[in-house]
């Protein structure tokens, strides 16, 4: 099985580094203000970012350094490694990142629920969004490796019931210009 991990340290010094010698594979790092973003996949669901990563890191009040955080959407979970084998050579590695307002967590993950119930099509594999507090990050890959549901689940396809962009909008926080919407890290 495939485990996908994200996590967030402080890192004002942006000098995290990929161990080479790690079990980890398809590890990036991305900075986001003072933090640092590590995401990595692993055979080992106990691979934690210390193992993959090394850098100057100012703990979490708790001692921490890394905090991992939660994934609350995916569109795709593989069940079987030979399913997240990927098939385009030298992929980029996307982190993006956005702000919920705090009251509109709960109904943010619940609309990505229904939306996955609606079953998508042609949807990224490696698709993920992640949660920190109320900042949200998007791990996705370049090109994009697209899978059918059918290929999924087997299930047939629902148009989605809203104006997605408009509802998701509803929930995001604007950044310091006005706009609201994902920044690419």
């Amino acid at each position: 099985m495939i485990y996908k991990h994200m996590y967030i340290g402080y890192n004002p010094q942006r000098n995290i580094a990929i161990k080479g010698d790690s079990s980890a594979y398809t590890a990036t790092v991305k900075y986001y203000e003072n933090y640092a973003l590590l995401y990595f996949e692993s055979k080992d669901a106990s691979t934690n970012a210390d193992d993959v990563a090394e850098g100057t890191l100012v703990p979490f009040p708790d001692g921490r350094k890394w905090f991992e955080m939660a994934e609350i959407f995916h569109y795709f979970a593989p069940e079987t490694d030979d399913q997240w084998v990927r098939k385009i050579a030298n992929k980029e590695c996307k982190i993006r990142v956005n702000r919920l307002q705090r009251d509109k967590i709960a109904s943010y993950i619940y609309y990505h629920v229904e939306h996955q119930n609606d079953n998508q099509f042609d949807v990224d594999k490696f698709f993920s969004i992640f949660i920190y507090d109320n900042l949200i990050f998007i791990y996705n890959e370049e090109p994009e490796e697209k899978i059918t549901w059918a290929e999924i689940e087997g299930k047939n396809h629902h148009d989605d019931r809203y104006d997605w962009e408009a509802l998701m909008n509803e929930h995001f926080m604007s950044w310091a210009d006005g706009t609201k919407g994902w920044r690419e890290l």
